[in-house]
C-alpha cells in the first residue's frame, strides 16, 4: 500500500481543475455576478414627488435654526445624515438624554411649523 501522502496530493492535484473553474462562478453568483449591469449615465433622474413638501421642511429648518441652532443640527444628524442619538448626541457635544429631550423638541416644534 501506498504512502497517505502521495496518495493525498494525487487526489489534490486531479481535484484542482474542478476546483479553479466552479469556485470563483459560484462566488459571482452569490455575489450578485448574474445581475444585469446598468450603467449610471443610462439611469433617469426623478425630482422628489412632493417638491412644495421638501421646501416646506427647508423653510421650517431654517426658522428652527434662526431660534435653536443646536436643535436644528441635530434634526440634520438625525433626519439627513441617518445618525443614531447616540452619535449625533456624541457629534454636538451633548448627553444621550439632552439628545433625547432636544429631538422630541425639535420633531414637535418642525411638526407644529408644517401644519400651519
Amino acid at each position: 500500500m501506498e504512502q497517505p501522502r502521495p496518495f493525498l496530493c494525487r487526489c489534490r492535484r486531479s481535484d484542482a481543475p474542478h476546483l479553479g473553474r466552479s469556485g470563483p462562478a459560484k462566488a459571482q453568483s452569490q455575489r450578485g455576478g448574474d445581475r444585469e449591469r446598468i450603467e449610471i449615465d443610462q439611469l433617469d433622474t426623478v425630482a422628489p414627488e412632493r417638491p412644495n413638501e421638501v421646501l416646506a421642511l427647508h423653510e421650517a429648518l431654517t426658522k428652527l435654526a434662526a431660534t435653536d441652532a443646536q436643535a436644528a443640527e441635530l434634526v440634520k444628524l438625525r433626519y439627513f445624515a441617518g445618525f443614531t442619538v447616540g452619535e449625533a448626541a456624541a457629534a454636538l457635544g451633548i448627553s444621550a438624554r439632552s439628545a433625547d429631550f432636544l429631538w422630541a423638541y425639535a420633531r414637535t416644534w418642525l411638526l407644529k411649523e408644517l401644519q400651519s
